[in-house]
């Protein structure tokens, strides 16, 4: 009952393999190949053709279709070694949004460090514990790495999942009475639930709207917005809509900057299928979930910030284990940890034993390829689309209707557009961003 799909890798997107960390290299030698300079893949070859089974009617010639061919066979090699469950039990999943599948290597990888090793908390001092940091310093190393940015840049803070990032940010960002929270219409409600911090604070809440056409922000009103607002603050808005599934243009990120306003990203829809590239974009804050990018481990997410931006958030009302250095209980009086220090925003124990499964995990999905991974759900994509186009009521009539758009991508084969949203995001220093 699996579904099976093919597309070839265009040229210009080939992806890093040289440090290949999963073991699955037919997958990644075979689209490694089709990256390749000189390879029959282009643009349009993405774009889905319920004809490609067998070749009729269809204009590609036999080496593209040996490429088409090659790269499922690589992928449907990768479901069976990777994810045996799901023809065990005849599952065909579609809650990627909810939450990614855990590979056999990752269980397996981080099952064997845990077997080997002794690891103690964190906070105390020991050679367990030493074992531990250092496990977190590899998973916050990682982290930025596969975000390509360094700690001079960004600073990686665990939390339980994206909505504790975000809370954390909530709770600690200095909303007042001269200040405004700028929400977005289709803003994961973790995101929305921020304003019960403004507004008990004394900031404006406001609202960037979607247009009806496509779903996308509104720019003449969003930029109306960022422009005219002198109570400036926090503007929140979701890298990839957890609602419709737009990605909405990361080209905001400057404007908003432009215009005196901080950005926290929710990414945690985009990052499990695109690549958020933090040297070229610089949010003031960014939350993710990481079961959502790879499965494994549950519980445990984090919040990437800008020093300077993390140390607003020095204010929050609260201290834990974890986060101070010193308390002397006799005066009240406590010595926190520096106010850019991830230290400082880790309340209590980290999950210091599923942390190693984060570095698993993002050097698991580096192995694939998110350019491969974002490619192929590009291609589902518009097959699913192409597919409730043609169903028919038993009159004959649409039995779906799509948005306008939607079909002239199809039609006019350049679902890619959905690839090139994610990888082109040049901010118009005057005004709009692209799209």
């Amino acid at each position: 009952m699996g579904i099976s799909w093919s597309c070839s890798v265009p040229q210009g997107l080939q992806h890093e393999v040289g440090d290949q960390t999963t073991k699955d290299g037919a997958f990644t030698d075979k689209l490694a190949a089709l990256s390749e300079p000189g390879s029959r893949g282009s643009v349009a070859d993405w774009i889905p053709d319920p004809k490609l089974a067998t070749m009729e009617g269809s204009s590609i010639d036999q080496k593209q279709h040996s490429d088409f061919a090659s790269l499922n066979e690589a992928a449907l090699e990768l479901r069976h070694s990777q994810y045996p469950e799901l023809e065990l039990q005849q599952h065909v999943y579609l809650d990627f949004t909810g939450g990614c599948l855990t590979s056999q290597q990752q269980v397996a990888e981080h099952l064997a460090l845990l077997q080997s090793a002794t690891a103690g908390n964190p906070h105390s001092a020991s050679p367990s514990s030493e074992l531990s940091t250092q496990w977190a310093q590899q998973a916050r190393q990682q982290v930025l790495q596969f975000f390509n940015t360094d700690e001079t840049q960004y600073r990686v803070v665990f939390t339980a999942n994206a909505s504790a990032a975000l809370k954390l940010v909530g709770e600690g960002y200095p909303f007042c009475r001269r200040s405004t929270l700028l929400l977005c219409e289709d803003n994961h409600n973790s995101v929305n639930g921020i304003q019960c911090f403004a507004r008990k604070r004394g900031a404006a809440v406001r609202q960037a709207t979607l247009t009806s056409a496509d779903l996308r922000l509104d720019a003449a009103q969003l930029l109306r917005q960022l422009r005219r607002n002198h109570r400036r603050g926090l503007f929140a808005y979701p890298a990839q809509s957890n609602v419709t599934g737009v990605k909405h243009s990361l080209g905001w990120i400057e404007v908003a900057h432009q215009h005196g306003w901080h950005v926290l990203l929710d990414a945690a829809a985009l990052v499990p299928t695109s690549r958020l590239n933090l040297a070229r974009h610089n949010p003031d804050f960014v939350a993710c979930s990481f079961y959502k990018m790879f499965g494994w481990p549950t519980g445990v997410g984090c919040l990437l910030a800008r020093p300077e931006a993390l140390a607003l958030l020095a204010g929050r009302p609260w201290y834990a284990g974890g986060t101070v250095e010193m308390v002397f209980p006799q005066t009240s009086r406590y010595v926190m940890h520096p106010e850019a220090s991830n230290m400082r925003f880790e309340d209590g124990t980290i999950n210091y034993l599923s942390l190693p499964a984060v570095t698993i995990g993002l050097k698991y999905l580096e192995g694939l390829g998110m350019e491969a991974i974002g490619g192929r759900v590009t291609c589902l994509t518009a097959w699913l689309l192409d597919q409730l186009r043609h169903l028919r009521h038993g009159n004959g009539a649409p039995l779906v209707r799509l948005p306008s758009k939607v079909r002239a991508k199809l039609t006019s084969k350049q679902a890619l557009l959905l690839i090139q949203q994610s990888m082109k995001h040049n901010p118009d220093a005057a005004g709009v961003p692209e799209d």
